[in-house]
């Protein structure tokens, strides 16, 4: 997609979204292949599930059903889908579907606790032999402060040393390999804000990521995709460290994104921009629940073993209409995640046209 036809993309989905109509097909698809985790997170939860509920594990779509969603879904017209968990390399076949994903669009992107770094490393180097030429394999590791305090929050003793293992096996392997791009997963809750800032140091003194705009963070969220509820705390010590953070980096795609949630931890009920899930992209659940986002994965419009494992049935059904009705009249659980609210800022750009003429061009010539 050259710039043009992403501005005419931008127009035409809020031309839609104005009538309160989605994109004929989403550009952009999350799938959530597991909820099996060997992260122990204080933010969240979702390790606990199959410990209360062991029989929940065989519930979730095999690797050969979430194979037929992707390519229902390639087929279709969607051009970017998404990876994620729990631990999403924990999944058998995670990889046999990565290859398939990565085999048929320009852009996927995956997370990863990094708990395994050897193991993941050599996954994302096999996966990567089947990767398009120009495309985009993005890895993104979670890393949540410095030593002992990323250990606490990730509840794994070790786990900060085995991220820096994985970034750094990474960063060899994007030397070797083109479509191979690497980045920070930082939750932010007042637990670590006061590392904010030193984390950002470390990780750019010791070149574990290309640049700035590759540390991507969020705050921690309470949503039912997470079982458990996030207390931010005193936010005036987050606030103060987005503050310093925007002081001291040049920062290019996240300036607007971390406006964004410092309006947001103003007004939490408000949203900065109007927010573009469920008119251009949806979620899928390890059980197939087809929802419109990670702050609303309880709010199913469909299931893809009912629909031979194609979503859009889900999408064009009367109860996605008529959250799309509820979400762009901003009742839904007002958020803002990386994950949504860089695409929203992407769809709302036109209002920002200075701002939008740098993200546009970055984002479709494949810089960001």
């Amino acid at each position: 997609m050259n710039v043009l036809e992403g501005v005419i993309e931008i127009v035409r989905v809020n031309a839609r979204r104005m009538c309160g109509r989605p994109r004929a097909v989403p550009k952009r698809l999350v799938l959530q292949v597991t909820n099996l985790c060997n992260s122990r997170c204080t933010t969240c939860h979702i390790w606990k599930l199959y410990r209360h509920d062991p029989a929940g594990l065989q519930k979730e779509l095999s690797a050969d059903e979430w194979i037929q969603v992707a390519s229902h879904a390639i087929r279709s017209g969607v051009r970017q889908i998404e990876v994620t968990g729990g631990e999403p390399f924990l999944k058998e076949g995670a990889t046999e579907l990565l290859k398939v994903l990565v085999s048929r669009l320009d852009s996927v992107s995956i997370v990863t606790n990094a708990l395994r770094p050897e193991a993941v490393a050599r996954d994302v180097e096999t996966i990567l032999r089947f990767a398009r030429p120009g495309g985009q394999f993005t890895v993104s590791v979670s890393l949540d402060g410095l030593g002992a305090s990323h250990d606490k929050i990730r509840g794994v003793i070790g786990s900060f040393d085995k991220a820096v293992d994985l970034l750094k096996r990474l960063n060899a392997l994007s030397v070797q390999i083109p479509q191979l791009r690497h980045q920070i997963s930082f939750t932010l809750s007042s637990a670590n804000a006061s590392q904010l800032s030193e984390t950002v140091d470390y990780v750019m003194n010791e070149g574990l990521i290309p640049s700035i705009d590759k540390f991507c963070f969020r705050c921690a969220q309470s949503s039912a995709r997470y079982h458990c509820t996030n207390a931010l705390g005193e936010k005036s010590e987050i606030l103060d460290a987005l503050q310093a953070m925007r002081r001291r980096y040049k920062l290019a795609l996240s300036r607007l994104y971390i406006s964004g949630i410092m309006a947001h931890l103003a007004a939490p009920q408000r949203l900065p921009v109007p927010c573009y899930g469920l008119f251009a992209s949806c979620w899928v659940g390890p059980y197939g629940n087809v929802t419109p986002c990670l702050s609303m994965t309880d709010s199913v419009i469909g299931n893809v073993r009912s629909s031979d494992y194609d979503i859009l049935p889900a999408w064009r059904s009367p109860r996605a209409a008529e959250l799309r009705k509820t979400i762009a009249r901003g009742k839904c659980p007002v958020c803002w995640t990386d994950c949504q609210a860089y695409e929203s800022l992407y769809y709302s750009c036109l209002r920002r046209p200075l701002w939008s003429a740098r993200v546009v061009a970055q984002k479709l010539l494949g810089r960001s």
